[in-house]
């Protein structure tokens, strides 16, 4: 495929920063400007039309990540639906959470009153969730399936074997980092809540987002966020299970984008490409960033990894970087990379011949 064609941003150099955002596709683009002038000369058959667009979108994302349509969410975006979940989650509740994980998944937890107990991400970090939930089990663990800074991630294989063993524990995730990146189904998963906003990779622009729930977690909250839009038949009808995250009208451009998004990435290229095309060019870079020493120690020393990687150079590398058009983003004490199914080897071969002339020039 030309990818060059559906995304003319890349003709301005290599883009790694879709952890950042992600690349929206000429097809997304034109689904925007058609919604826009509808809005703007057929608004009163739109109106009558929004619950159909809006169930249509939800059954979408339900098929391709394997859901069930009633317990789809559609929200603006992840932060939006934490919050809102946040407020479900009985009070005094015990939630496990990962020190210096994502602000959106922590901070509407350390917001609200909670008994709250953290394992710290490094290179043993399997470890010290078990170790965290041994020593006082929780009735949650909410986390980034894959971390923002440097990309480490938990596996779906650690999280059944934490569920095996933690039978009461319920999972919540911020897959927005993760989802659209590998094959998912959330009816098998470990997770009893997935959500994630979808501009990053799923490359849907902004405004968009979705959590994903399981009958078993739905029944354990109390949802306090309401509004019309949250009942079946407005106004006067029964509450949807998810209703509590829908409480007022939906901006319908974002929607259709996603819409758009969801089927270009899903049909049109093909998880299966994707996810064979991101897995083998991570890692390619894993082992090539290992060999050049700028990882971190905690990253350097696992052997499963993701698509993001913070490279230990300092800010004059990234200034480097977005001089040769390799286009990345400083993050902490470091310069984070990202890769998606348009990234190429020879595209990695160009950062890290960069990486070695930095590296030579600051001896």
């Amino acid at each position: 495929m030309n990818y060059k064609k559906h995304f003319p941003f890349l003709q301005n150099g290599i883009y790694f920063n879709t952890a950042s955002i992600g690349l929206t596709s000429t097809k997304v683009h034109e689904a925007k400007k058609k919604i826009d002038l509808r809005y703007h000369t057929d608004v009163f058959q739109l109106n009558l039309e929004e619950d159909e667009i809006i169930n249509q979108v939800r059954k979408t994302v339900a098929n391709y990540f394997g859901a069930k349509e009633d317990l789809t969410g559609l929200m603006p975006n992840f932060s939006f639906g934490m919050n809102a979940l946040s407020e479900a989650i009985p009070k005094k509740s015990k939630i496990l959470l990962l020190k210096s994980d994502y602000p959106s998944v922590n901070l509407p937890i350390e917001s609200r009153d909670f008994e709250i107990r953290y394992a710290l991400i490094d290179k043993n970090l399997e470890k010290n969730i078990i170790e965290a939930l041994e020593d006082n089990e929780a009735d949650y663990f909410i986390f980034s399936e894959v971390q923002f800074l440097n990309g480490i991630r938990l596996t779906e294989d650690f999280l059944h074997e934490i569920k095996t063993q933690f039978p009461k524990l319920k999972l919540i995730c911020d897959a927005t980092q993760s989802a659209g990146t590998r094959s998912f189904n959330f009816e098998t998963s470990p997770f009893d809540a997935y959500g994630a906003s979808a501009y990053k990779w799923l490359q849907a622009g902004w405004g968009n987002g979705f959590f994903l729930f399981k009958d078993s977690l739905i029944e354990s909250l109390q949802p306090k966020s309401i509004g019309s839009n949250s009942k079946i038949y407005k106004p006067n009808g029964p509450l949807r299970k998810v209703g509590f995250l829908e409480p007022g009208h939906w901006d319908l451009n974002p929607f259709i984008s996603l819409e758009t998004a969801l089927h270009f990435h899903f049909q049109e290229i093909g998880m299966n490409k994707i996810e064979k095309q991101i897995e083998s060019l991570s890692e390619y870079t894993f082992k090539l960033l290992k060999q050049e020493n700028v990882l971190e120690d905690s990253i350097h020393k696992r052997k499963i990894h993701s698509q993001i990687f913070n490279i230990q150079l300092s800010d004059s590398f990234l200034d480097l970087c977005i001089k040769n058009k390799i286009l990345c983003a400083k993050r902490r004490n470091g310069i984070r990379i990202s890769l998606n199914y348009f990234n190429t080897k020879n595209e990695v071969d160009q950062l890290v011949k960069l990486i070695q002339e930095f590296k030579n020039s600051e001896q």
